[in-house]
């Protein structure tokens, strides 16, 4: 099935560290510490599974190095795709619970995002980067009542994204929403003008 698929049609998960895998993406049984720590690379030979999702990024930063130390693990034809940190994805800054507590002053903010997540991810990943995922957690009513300057932002910041194409030439940035309210003509074309995908 994976000689099938062709080379550029890359399937995986949200995570290499499942226990409930024993037996059909690796031999025996391992704990979730252990899986965290070296399940990428066994993870990373099976057929199948070509890209896994690096979510612990949406929770803090990750430096270049640890994100190499992720490209180190697996075959050059593996992709990784990256979720942008909270601090500039999350309208709100939340409690541990999940609760918003205030509005996030640094939600799209354009040099965050270059510094503390592209630039990082590209430089620690390269050409194992798959795509750099922008998840807008869901928005406070006081953005959806002002939908113009939203896109407004989301346009400055996808504009100072770094181009991927030097590093990661098949790597995209895409921007996942969770409001049904942004899926009008207006955010197809600010993700269009930036050359990023939904």
């Amino acid at each position: 099935l994976a000689a099938r698929l062709g080379p550029r049609v890359h399937l995986g998960t949200s995570s290499w560290s499942y226990p409930g895998w024993a037996g059909k993406v690796w031999a025996g049984e391992y704990s979730e510490s252990l899986l965290a720590r070296q399940g990428l690379a066994a993870y990373a030979q099976h057929p199948l599974l070509r890209c896994v999702s690096i979510d612990r990024s949406f929770y803090r930063a990750l430096s270049s190095a640890q994100y190499a130390g992720y490209a180190a693990q697996v075959p050059g034809s593996f992709r990784f795709l990256v979720k942008a940190p909270s601090a500039v994805a999350d309208a709100l800054v939340r409690d541990d619970a999940g609760r918003g507590l205030q509005a996030n002053p640094l939600f799209l903010d354009p040099a965050l995002a270059v510094r503390d997540f592209a630039e990082p991810a590209l430089a620690g990943l390269g050409t194992r980067l798959g795509a750099l995922v922008f998840q807008l957690s869901p928005l406070p009513p006081s953005w959806l009542a002002d939908l113009p300057a939203l896109f407004e932002r989301l346009a400055a910041m996808l504009a100072a994204l770094p181009a991927l194409t030097p590093a990661a030439p098949d790597a995209v940035v895409a921007v996942q929403v969770r409001n049904r309210e942004l899926l009008v003509p207006a955010f197809a074309e600010v993700l269009r003008g930036a050359g990023a995908t939904y």
